[in-house]
């Protein structure tokens, strides 16, 4: 079964579960940073309101926080969100009241919609295979204004390491037994498409969720933004701060994700 079945599986079963989730864990270090990034490659003075799209919005947290960074920052917005599972659809309205959502059935609905300046894609890519990313960078390309960005943000490699202790995040698992072998240094690592498996908890809860991921090396994204037409312009691998007021484990040596910023070609 591919990762995607898997994971849609679960969100089928245990959508209020998974919209339980919150970035009081790990998963803040995917957002804590937009602001800024966001500042550098996007955020003009002339401009008056910002188009939004969250391409695989889940159950919305990921649409509710953007919303609110923009806010923040003082900046008008129109947010959208969309999926390919209705019951995460469902709770994602129910927390972004002002966004707009639809239900991703193929790339045909995105053919009417207007253009956007901002499309994020987080955790969407490490659930495919090569083709669908593709497929997916594609439809990010197609729906952006001449001068927009793409935020697409993957786990790293550390994230499945069963050897890491993390703020939030269970790893220990045997499908995270590396199956390939570095390139450079011929050690053993992830191979590139290797299924592998991750439990997000929150502290001091008992929400918690598995995803069942692809894992694909940074080498792997770079290529595929290529041949979909991207230039890469940005990429951010953040690490926990004493000041973010967490109890980080491996988050302070260790990176879980890598946060790029695209932009179209042509632009």
């Amino acid at each position: 079964m591919r990762s995607t079945e898997q994971n849609q599986r679960a969100y089928d079963s245990s959508a209020t579960e998974h919209g339980k989730l919150s970035i009081e864990s790990t998963r803040y270090l995917a957002y804590r940073d937009i602001p800024s990034m966001l500042k550098k490659h996007l955020i003009k003075d002339s401009k008056k309101v910002y188009r939004v799209l969250d391409y695989g919005c889940g159950a919305g947290l990921s649409t509710k926080i953007i919303t609110d960074i923009l806010k923040s920052m003082g900046l008008s917005s129109q947010v959208y969100g969309t999926d390919i599972n209705q019951k995460n659809l469902e709770i994602a309205a129910q927390k972004n009241p002002h966004a707009i959502f639809f239900h991703y059935k193929d790339s045909s609905c995105l053919k009417e919609i207007e253009p956007f300046d901002l499309v994020i894609a987080n955790f969407v890519l490490c659930e495919n295979e090569h083709s669908a990313i593709e497929e997916i960078l594609e439809n990010i390309r197609l729906i952006l204004v001449k001068d927009g960005i793409a935020l697409i943000t993957n786990p790293s490699a550390q994230t499945y390491n069963r050897e890491r202790r993390w703020c939030g995040f269970v790893t220990d698992y045997a499908e995270n037994d590396p199956s390939g072998r570095d390139e450079e240094t011929g050690e053993p690592a992830l191979a590139d498409g290797q299924i592998v498996k991750l439990t997000v908890c929150e502290p001091d809860t008992d929400a918690r969720f598995t995803f069942t991921d692809r894992y694909h090396p940074q080498k792997c994204y770079r290529r595929l933004y290529e041949k979909s037409g991207f230039k890469r312009v940005e990429t951010h691998e953040p690490l926990g701060k004493d000041s973010d007021g967490k109890t980080w484990k491996s988050e302070k040596e260790f990176s879980p994700y890598t946060i790029d910023i695209l932009k179209p070609e042509s632009s």
